[in-house]
């Protein structure tokens, strides 16, 4: 990123944009500007007031630096008179930011209706006014800045060269930061910059201001200053000055990542098109043909030893949100062919992986028809895991019913450890606690007639009962992502579930395949008991199929679908 070139970028735009809204609204625009360039102004002298009134107050007679406007014998009514005029400064201040909050957006409707814009975003009018404030709001700013360091000048001229000077050089480093060889694999102080934008930006402003403040203070120490009034005014100007420049910088980035919409709400003659995200065109740039070819044989090559030649080949995903490349690759030292699938997650799907990576850091992979983790490693600010991939062949749909059959036997056999048990509780509800009042209240919205609120009546009587029997069932790992898609063949035949970021846990029963549950739950619990030792052997088929109906229960009132919800509790 060069931040020169965007600089002048966004000043080439915002000069466009700014022209089009004095073309539309010259009058209104320039009352805007010139109210917040004098809301300003009020709010140092706000500040600066009350500090001379107390310097007046405190001294014996008329301080020297008053005494140019300030006759003695008036002391008194000049105190009276500064007060007054701290108050009315800051009256004054409110009265403008109120007056150029409701002008910004009655200048923004006529804005939209000039442009005659379809809406295109939620509160479209609300957008234009704040986008609009905001461009009035930096030239406001701008106009503030130059004055303040001009007037300045005449307060203490080597200290407004100085600030100004020590601006455009953290301009520079900033610029100097952010300008990476391979923007696909920034630095750390430029990541933090573009993460931390307002951070950066006010330790820079505090920088400045206390640098300011030592270059001011040097004066008092090595000669004979003594303007006391002088620094307390240059104090305010550059701490007002430093607040400015901080919300260009702020309201400057906020329109620049929302230049698309802008223009599309301005311009009669621009769309509003959905863009590429920055991390679309990095993930585009760094996982091209080439490019992952490069990646893969660089990460396998270190569990499988070099020589390694990767073929690696786009999959459509398996996982909404997560990319997949499918990996072939021949080991030359041993001769070995293997077919693994490296599962791309963007800064977005972090949690995702760290919450599958917990699991299998407390049952081993093997226990829940788990792929073997082969690699795991960044590119860029994408995590990548290559695991194996079987034949590359995901089940057949003749074959699912009987697979699908055999991994929920897998999945109900494994028992969870007690100190997964305890961990996920202590951060996760579950379903004997998820299942409680709550589920009746929001069913109540949905209760239309006389024979609903009776059935929810019933409900409510029933809950105390169902939730004990909740909190009896043994629980299992239950993988919400579970379908033909997310599996694979190995070569023996046995079947692996690829993906486990959606694992929770649940009594056995909760997400039974509803084809599973007339003839085979009283098999399943038959096979599932001969492994575990924690099934009670009073476990019935009831109780299996009751949390396979509250599990139901649940979906279907988090999906807002009520009248179902009632359909399945009239059946119980």
């Amino acid at each position: 990123m060069n931040l020169f070139k965007e600089t002048a970028k966004f000043i080439s735009w915002f000069q466009q944009v700014l022209l089009t809204f004095l073309r539309i609204r010259p009058w209104t625009t320039t009352g805007i500007v010139a109210m917040s360039a004098a809301s300003r102004i009020t709010t140092v002298l706000t500040t600066f007031l009350p500090l001379k009134v107390v310097l007046l107050a405190g001294s014996d007679g008329v301080p020297r630096y008053f005494r140019f406007f300030m006759d003695p014998e008036h002391k008194d009514a000049w105190i009276f008179a500064l007060a007054l005029g701290a108050v009315a400064c800051y009256a004054v201040t409110v009265w403008l930011d109120s007056l150029t909050g409701r002008l910004s957006r009655a200048a923004g409707e006529e804005i939209l209706r000039e442009a005659e814009t379809i809406p295109i975003m939620n509160n479209q009018e609300d957008a234009a006014g704040n986008h609009y404030a905001k461009f009035c709001r930096i030239l406001a700013d701008g106009i503030f800045v130059l004055a303040a360091v001009l007037g300045g000048l005449f307060v203490n001229f080597w200290l407004f060269v100085f600030i100004p000077s020590l601006m455009l050089c953290f301009f520079s480093l900033s610029a100097l930061f952010l300008r990476t060889v391979d923007r696909m694999q920034p630095s750390g102080i430029a990541v933090y910059i573009q993460e931390n934008l307002s951070n950066y930006t006010k330790t820079l402003s505090n920088v400045v201001f206390f640098s300011g403040f030592i270059f001011l203070l040097i004066p008092f120490l090595v000669s004979d200053y003594s303007n006391i009034l002088a620094a307390i005014l240059s104090i305010i100007i550059i701490r007002q000055l430093l607040g400015a420049q901080t919300g260009i910088v702020r309201n400057a980035v906020q329109l620049g990542k929302s230049r698309h919409e802008i223009n599309a709400l301005i311009f009669r003659d621009v769309q509003l098109v959905p863009r590429e995200s920055p991390i679309e065109k990095v993930h585009r740039e760094l996982f091209h043909k080439e490019a992952r070819r490069r990646i893969a044989e660089h990460e396998l090559s270190k569990v499988m030893g070099p020589g390694t030649s990767p073929e690696v080949s786009w999959l459509d995903p398996i996982i909404p949100g997560l990319d997949t490349f499918m990996i072939k690759v021949r080991s030359k030292s041993s001769g070995e062919n293997r077919c693994l699938l490296q599962q791309v997650f963007p800064p977005k799907q972090y949690q995702r992986l760290e919450h599958e990576l917990f699991l299998f850091r407390h049952i081993p992979r093997a226990h829940l028809a788990a792929p073997e983790l082969v690699s795991m490693f960044f590119a860029g600010p994408f995590q990548c895991l290559i695991c194996d991939y079987g034949s590359g062949r995901p089940t057949p749909n003749s074959d699912w019913p009987d697979v699908e059959h055999q991994l929920t036997q897998r999945m109900w056999s494994c028992r969870p450890p007690d100190e997964l048990v305890r961990i996920y509780s202590a951060s996760a509800p579950l379903l004997h606690h998820r299942f409680n009042g709550e589920i009746a209240d929001r069913l109540e919205i949905a209760a239309d007639t006389e024979g609903e609120m009776e059935k929810l009546h019933r409900f409510r009587s029933m809950l105390p009962r169902i939730r004990e029997k909740l909190q009896s069932i043994p629980l299992y790992v239950h993988n919400s992502d579970l379908n033909r898609n997310n599996t694979v063949q190995r070569p023996d035949g046995e079947i692996m579930i690829i993906s486990w970021g959606r694992w929770t846990l649940e009594p056995l029963g909760a997400g039974l395949p509803h084809r599973l549950r007339k003839k085979v739950p009283a098999e399943l619990l038959g096979k599932v008991g001969a492994v575990r030792k924690d099934i009670p052997k009073d476990l019935s088929r009831e109780d299996i199929l009751t949390a396979a109906w509250c599990f139901d229960l649940e979906n279907l009132v988090n999906k807002k679908r009520y009248k179902a919800a009632f359909q399945m509790i009239d059946k119980s």
